[in-house]
């Protein structure tokens, strides 16, 4: 896995394949509704591919270690 460093007010950064952010997310989804009710679905690996990220590059993200 990617390098992290230590950021500030809790998050930690990381430098990671899509790949890799797709297996760290396998268990967690994207919801998006309005009152309470789901309009969309997704797990966060499929939301990752209609986005078009690519499993060789290197992306940097911000993880709440908090949470």
């Amino acid at each position: 896995m990617g390098s992290r460093i230590p950021v500030y007010n809790g998050y930690e950064e990381r430098y990671l394949t899509g790949a890799e952010l797709k297996t760290l997310f396998h268990d967690s989804y994207y919801t998006s509704g309005r009152h309470h009710s789901v309009v969309l679905g997704l797990s966060i690996p499929d939301y990752l591919d209609i986005y078009g990220i690519d499993n060789h590059k290197t992306y940097r993200i911000f993880v709440n270690s908090f949470l």
